[in-house]
């Protein structure tokens, strides 16, 4: 499974996509503090039914950034 970060574009509340995008099979949702944001768990077949099923949506891979060396 890989991470994601899925951010609300549209206008008004995401609350009943968000409660639908939690219920998708095979999809687990890690954080989701900020209304409009949300970083779940899934496999990109999963990912690739959420982003054709709610567009308002921008679906992208978590990165990671490794920590800088002290100076």
């Amino acid at each position: 499974m890989e991470r994601y970060t899925l951010y609300y574009r549209g206008q008004g509340s995401p609350a009943g996509d968000a409660a639908m995008i939690a219920a998708t099979p095979g999809l687990r949702v890690i954080d989701h503090e900020v209304e409009r944001a949300m970083l779940v768990e899934a496999e990109p077949g999963t990912i690739e039914r959420v982003r054709a099923r709610f567009p308002q949506w921008m679906v992208s891979r978590e990165a990671y950034y490794p920590r800088p060396e002290p100076q």
